[in-house]
């Protein structure tokens, strides 16, 4: 019965992260759009099938130079360290479109929000990072299992996904005098 109770719960969150997501998709910027392209890029060089939250995260460092990626290394959470926690299953990536798996599609989701939540029109790179952020929280929260990269990432640099919330921040708003 908990197995029938899992399907239904999977389904369910994967329909409601494609009906969340598609207002955030419209407010990308520039920079976000490219980020997701280039963790479809991620997913391709490491042979996956999906868009995850990993590759949303080593796209957010390829990027480079921005708050997002300050607020991570400041606080020791390099792409190294990242790239550590990762436990890669090699698929088979097909050619052409990679999609976002349900998770992806929340954390863009929670994007759109983070960014109304701090006054930003556009979603930016931070605002995705703070998704990531967000959507394990709630995992953790409501105790599903499954990979937490970047909390273990953050756990591994001595620091928290709070700590890294905050810093993310603090950096965005020494970038240009706003709070993200």
């Amino acid at each position: 019965m908990n197995a029938i109770r899992n399907i239904i719960a999977k389904r369910k969150y994967a329909k409601d992260a494609k009906v969340l997501e598609r207002p955030a998709l419209s407010r990308l910027s520039s920079v976000s759009r490219h980020l997701l392209e280039e963790a479809q890029s991620q997913a391709r060089a490491l042979d996956d099938n999906h868009v995850g939250t990993e590759h949303i995260m080593l796209a957010i460092y390829t990027l480079g130079g921005r708050a997002a990626t300050k607020a991570l290394e400041s606080l020791g959470v390099t792409r190294e360290l990242f790239a550590a926690q990762l436990f890669e299953e090699p698929g088979s990536s097909p050619s052409g479109s990679i999609p976002l798996t349900p998770r992806s599609r929340m954390i863009v989701a929670l994007a759109g929000a983070e960014a109304t939540r701090l006054g930003s029109e556009p979603v930016e790179p931070e605002h995705i990072l703070l998704g990531v952020i967000r959507e394990s929280q709630r995992w953790e929260a409501a105790g599903i299992s499954g990979p937490h990269h970047l909390r273990d990432a953050a756990e591994a640099a001595g620091t928290t996904l709070t700590a890294i919330e905050q810093k993310l921040i603090r950096e965005k708003g020494s970038d240009n005098g706003q709070v993200a």
